[in-house]
């Protein structure tokens, strides 16, 4: 089973209450993720229909599972609020600092390929 990793550090102390609360149903990742790999490999089936169940995972701990519902490529210019808010943040400027702790530093953010990925937690 894949896992979603995600760690405390880079989410900062709000996001990371709102992933322990299940509440966090967005992430953005790098096209070099296992996810995303997985993803494209078709190792994971995602979508409405025939979607496999992933293990979510805060510092190494599991949380849940869950399913991914949406994955698409995008750049920083095309996540807005909403964005934010299905990844636990308050503001684009809180997403864009955890981006920065992710490792997405050394160019401006809009020179990234990122990856969208949505996902709703198994009940």
């Amino acid at each position: 089973m894949q896992r979603l990793n995600f760690t405390s550090q880079v989410l900062g102390p709000g996001a990371t209450k709102q992933l322990k609360r299940k509440e966090v149903t967005q992430t953005i990742r790098s096209p070099q993720s296992d996810i995303v790999k997985a993803l494209h490999a078709g190792e994971l089936a995602w979508g409405s229909k025939g979607a496999d169940l992933i293990e979510v995972a805060l510092d190494g701990k599991l949380l849940g599972n869950a399913y991914i519902s949406f994955i698409d490529e995008v750049q920083w210019d095309d996540l807005d609020l909403n964005d934010a808010a299905r990844g636990g943040f308050d503001t684009r400027f809180a997403l864009a600092y955890a981006l920065r702790r992710a490792g997405y530093r050394f160019q401006e953010l809009n020179s990234y390929n990122l990856y969208r990925i949505q996902f709703q937690w198994q009940n």
